[in-house]
Formats: C-alpha cells, sequence, structure tokens
C-alpha cells in the first residue's frame, strides 16, 4: 500500500503542477495521499510534521530562501542590478562573453520574470553581432541556467545539498566537467562565425570603474567571502548581503525617504509560496522515508533487474520536463533515489546525477 501511495503521490503531484497548483500546496497534497497510505499513525505524522519544520536543516534553508528572495528584489527595485550591468560592460572586451554573462548574473538572482528583464540586454549586444532573434533567445535561455551547475546561491543547489547530504563542494567537482564541456560546445555552436572584439580603454578613470564594479558587485561579494572564505553560516551571510544591498546606491539628499521606500520593498519581495514548496518538500521526503515505501520500490526493482542507474536518469529528467520546475523535480527525485542508492557502490553519484538531469529536463 506504502508503493501504491507514493506512486499515486507523485502523479498527483506533477498532474496539479501541470495544472498550475502551487508548488507548496502540491507537495502537502503529496504527504496526505502518502499518509493515508502508508502504516504511519496520526501521531506519528504530527511528530514528523513538527519535527521537519522546527528541524535545523530545514529552518536555516527557509532563512537562505527568505533572504534570498529580499536581495533580488532590492538589487532589482533600487538600480544595483543595472549598476552591474553596466559597470560590467567596461570590462569586456568580447562581446559574446558579455552576452553569456548577462544572462548568468541576472538568472543568479530570483528576481520575477528574469528572461523577460535579461532579453532587452541580450538584444541590444547582440545585435552587435549581428545575431539572429532565434540565437539570441537561445543565449538568454541557455546562459541563464548553465552555471546553476555551479553557483552556490542557486536555491535548487541549495535544496539539492540538503536532500542529498553532499556538501557544496562535492557538486562543484562533480558538476565541473559537465559546465566546462557544455560550455566550450554551445560556445563554439552557438557563435559561430559571430567573431568580433570591442577595444576598451579605461584610460586615466580605471581605477574609478574597478571602484564601481565592486561597489556593484558588493552584496554578492559579501556574501561569498563571509560563507565560503570565513566559513559563516549561509543565512547569516545571506543577511549580510541583503543589508549591504539596502544600503547600497542610498542618494544623498532624501536618503530618509529611500530608506522608507526600501523597506516597503521587503515584504512584496518575499517568495512565500518557494519559502512554503521548500517546506513542503521537505515534509514530504521525511514522509517518503516514514512510509518505507522507496525500499519496497528498491527491492522490487532489484527483482525485476531495473537498474538504479536508469531509473536516476528517467525520474528526474520526466519530472523536470513535465512540471518545467526544478524544486519540483528535485523534491520528488532526491527523496525516492538517495535511500535507494544507500545500498550501492558510490551513492554520491546518484546525488550528482540526479541534480544535473533535473536541470536538463527543466530546460
Amino acid at each position: 500500500m506504502a508503493v501504491i501511495g507514493l506512486i499515486l503521490a507523485m502523479g498527483m503531484i506533477i498532474f496539479l503542477i501541470r495544472k498550475g497548483v502551487s508548488l507548496g500546496l502540491v507537495m502537502f497534497i503529496g504527504v496526505l495521499i502518502i499518509g493515508l497510505f502508508s502504516p504511519i499513525t496520526l501521531s506519528e505524522a504530527g511528530h514528523i510534521f513538527w519535527r521537519t519544520i522546527t528541524d535545523k536543516t530545514t529552518v536555516e534553508l527557509l532563512l537562505i530562501i527568505f533572504f534570498i528572495s529580499i536581495l533580488g528584489e532590492l538589487l532589482h527595485q533600487t538600480g544595483g542590478l543595472e549598476q552591474m550591468v553596466k559597470n560590467l560592460n567596461n570590462f569586456f572586451t568580447d562581446p559574446r562573453l558579455l552576452l553569456i554573462f548577462l544572462p548568468a548574473l541576472i538568472g543568479s538572482l530570483p528576481i520575477a520574470c528574469g528572461a523577460v528583464f535579461s532579453a532587452p540586454m541580450v538584444e541590444s549586444t547582440g545585435k552587435v553581432l549581428k545575431m539572429e532573434s532565434w540565437r539570441m533567445a537561445v543565449v538568454n535561455i541557455f546562459y541563464r541556467h548553465l552555471f546553476y551547475l555551479l553557483f552556490p546561491l542557486y536555491s535548487g543547489l541549495i535544496l539539492a545539498i540538503e536532500l542529498s547530504g553532499y556538501s557544496f563542494a562535492f557538486f562543484a567537482r562533480f558538476n565541473a566537467g559537465v559546465v566546462l564541456s557544455t560550455f566550450l560546445f554551445s560556445f563554439c555552436y552557438i557563435f559561430r562565425e559571430k567573431k568580433m572584439s570591442i577595444k576598451r580603454d579605461l584610460g586615466a578613470n580605471s581605477w574609478l570603474k574597478v571602484k564601481a564594479l565592486l561597489k556593484s558587485l558588493a552584496p554578492l561579494l559579501i556574501i561569498l567571502i563571509t560563507a565560503f572564505l570565513l566559513g559563516t553560516p549561509l543565512p547569516l551571510a545571506m543577511f549580510f548581503g541583503t543589508v549591504a544591498a539596502f544600503l547600497n546606491y542610498l542618494p544623498r539628499g532624501k536618503w530618509q525617504e529611500e530608506i522608507m521606500r526600501r523597506t516597503r520593498l521587503i515584504f512584496p519581495g518575499i517568495r512565500w509560496s518557494m519559502l512554503l514548496a521548500i517546506a513542503g518538500i521537505m515534509v514530504f521526503k521525511n514522509f517518503v522515508l516514514a512510509s518505507r515505501a522507496v525500499f519496497f520500490l528498491a527491492e522490487r526493482f532489484i527483482a525485476l533487474g531495473v537498474p538504479l542507474l536508469a531509473l536516476a536518469v528517467v525520474l528526474p529528467l520526466l519530472t523536470g520536463l513535465v512540471t518545467g520546475n526544478p524544486a519540483a523535480a528535485l523534491g520528488i527525485s532526491l527523496p525516492i533515489i538517495m535511500p535507494m542508492s544507500s545500498v550501492s557502490k558510490g551513492p554520491e553519484i546518484y546525488a550528482g546525477l540526479v541534480y544535473i538531469v533535473s536541470l536538463v529536463g527543466y530546460i
């Protein structure tokens, strides 16, 4: 019965996401289905729910997503993101590299309609290379997502780290070869016969331009330095970066009014739906484990001779493709694949594979 419940929950999650129901609500519906078809009692279900919501991992993950969403909104609404793009433009002599970097930069921040925001930037630079519209669209979509495999502040990678238990260093090592090979191939293919070099003369004001670039990048640099060089917990590092984005580019005159305006941006900038989704995914994971459905499935697959490697490719690929939501693909796939991989050699390979394939399906 537990296996039937898991299959029904997966089917219902995919169906409802396709219908536009929020991921958070959908994951809790999946939890309800698993609970009804498993031997989990009502008191045990309440204990699992409370333990998950109050768990340190869940709390830290929610705080990270909380600050990431505010940070993205502040950078967008205060002009900080535009300053980044403007200052970076002074240092690129090859417009092809700028075309790659612009969507990657916008994609690193959870701002609403990010692809739409980066599209005119890609278009203005793409026209310099006389690129076709379809090729500029490919650049915008593809390079917005390729570096999700390595970007440590991407919410999907943070979720994969928490669900799998493996560190960012592991995912970085695992994904580095994929990113490098894919980047080289895509660069040669997309930009074939599109070569041009633009001379950038920083002149006597070169140091001023470097300072302007560092100032615009300060919120992101503060997060990366404090978290990954100084070892500060990521939620606290995200808080420091968010404060830096809040204070950056305050006008000298009427700064009190600007502070009030930025304060009003905080609440609307919070991605409540994403927070609910993260909570739902974490609860779903623990209910799947408590139901022991994955262990029954593992025994069945072994009896049928189905390789776990095949399941680790097909499941995240299909869920990413059908739902169009990387968090949903990871939230469904990792809680199923990881317990199965614990009895195999090199279980970490499956964690890295699921993350890559789910992103491929999503793109």
